[in-house]
């Protein structure tokens, strides 16, 4: 369900580009295709400084900078510390937000057929159907321990804070 990072962080670049829809297309045309946009991410995650990313992408420093701060920032709300991608194959389904201080969940299905989100029928999860989603699609009955990896979960979203 869910790839490596790589394409993970390309399926964030085109959600970004979905999020912003334009159907007249005005406005400054984005300086970074979806894919270079990945590229950049990756290269800042290796350590790469955000001046050499600039010259490799002939773009400003400051044109990385909003990239980066765009794909790290992806909630003006700053309780939302974790996006989940839920994949089927190489399709994105449903992109969900998680805010574990308040334990709200918030959603956005990119798929039509119902089976194939991430809570079916349901519009706005609560976080009962969070969990029961964790258990059901993401880990396995057999595998002990949701609580304790919703709790490092916790621990690990406090830590971002």
């Amino acid at each position: 369900m869910f790839r490596n990072y790589r394409y993970e962080l390309r399926e964030l670049a085109k959600t970004l580009k979905i999020s912003n829809s334009n159907p007249r297309n005005a406005g400054r045309k984005a300086q970074l295709t979806p894919d270079q946009t990945v590229e950049v991410l990756e290269l800042h995650r290796k350590g790469i400084g955000n001046t050499e990313i600039a010259k490799q992408f002939g773009v400003s420093r400051q044109t990385i900078y909003k990239y980066i701060y765009n794909a790290e920032h992806f909630s003006a709300n700053p309780d939302f510390t974790m996006r989940m991608n839920f994949m089927n194959g190489q399709q994105l389904c449903t992109v969900i937000d998680i805010d574990f201080k308040h334990e709200v969940v918030r959603m956005k299905n990119y798929i039509d057929r119902i089976p194939l989100r991430a809570f079916g029928v349901v519009e706005n999860p609560s976080w009962a159907d969070f969990e029961e989603f964790l258990k059901e699609r993401c880990l396995s009955a057999s595998r002990a321990g949701l609580k304790a990896f919703s709790e490092r979960w916790m621990f690990l979203s406090m830590i971002r804070c």
